[in-house]
């Protein structure tokens, strides 16, 4: 649902000095904050990428190293949000809008949607 995430991403401290769009960036941190507590010596990786997020996790620690991967689609809403090219642009590297910006975008955008307003609160 469109609501936890955005509520979760407005506490982002740093997101617009990441090297990824703030988009990208605030999807792999909230995933990263949703996994269950997974031994520290792996070394985790998420990466969101066009519909879906591929998570991957290392031993380094053990020779071959152990590796898992895991792929996630995204929600429904989400791959709706991304469908369209301007919204898309949001998840590309050289995206300089800001934190609010995006979520402001995601907000109007469920406000218009008759099968997405449900899903959020008011912000």
């Amino acid at each position: 649902m469109p609501t936890p995430l955005m509520a979760w991403m407005e506490g982002l401290a740093g997101a617009e000095r990441a090297k990824m769009s703030v988009l990208r960036y605030g999807i792999a941190r909230y995933i990263q904050s949703q996994l269950p507590e997974i031994d520290p010596v792996y070394k985790i990786r998420v990466m969101p990428l066009n519909d879906e997020v591929i998570i991957t996790g290392t031993n380094p620690t053990v020779e071959p190293a152990v590796k898992w991967e895991l792929t996630v689609p995204y929600p429904a809403w989400l791959v709706d949000f991304l469908d369209d090219d301007d919204r898309f642009e949001l998840l590309l590297p050289g995206c300089e809008e800001k934190l609010e910006e995006v979520l402001q975008r995601i907000y109007e955008w469920c406000q218009e949607s008759d099968e997405y307003r449900p899903l959020i609160t008011p912000v």
